[in-house]
């Protein structure tokens, strides 16, 4: 319940600073990467997975350990 409320707030700032910018098409992306600390135990992963499924705004949602993003956000 908690990671759902935290989600729709975060999609609904972004939404806002999407549009506010001059990047509203970003608004309507359908691809979704989590990023998740590396000390979620699988119950947990599943919540945020859930939570953003919840959304139903994506077609495909990928989750990344904390270490994987930090190796993406480097290669950018």
């Amino acid at each position: 319940m908690l990671c759902e409320l935290l989600i729709e707030e975060l999609l609904r700032n972004f939404d806002s600073f999407a549009r506010a910018s001059g990047y509203g098409h970003l608004a309507e992306a359908r691809r979704c990467v989590v990023a998740v600390p590396n000390t979620f135990v699988a119950p947990k992963l599943r919540a945020v997975w859930e939570a953003v499924a919840s959304s139903g705004r994506f077609r495909e949602i990928r989750c990344l350990s904390e270490a994987e993003a930090v190796f993406f956000s480097h290669l950018a």
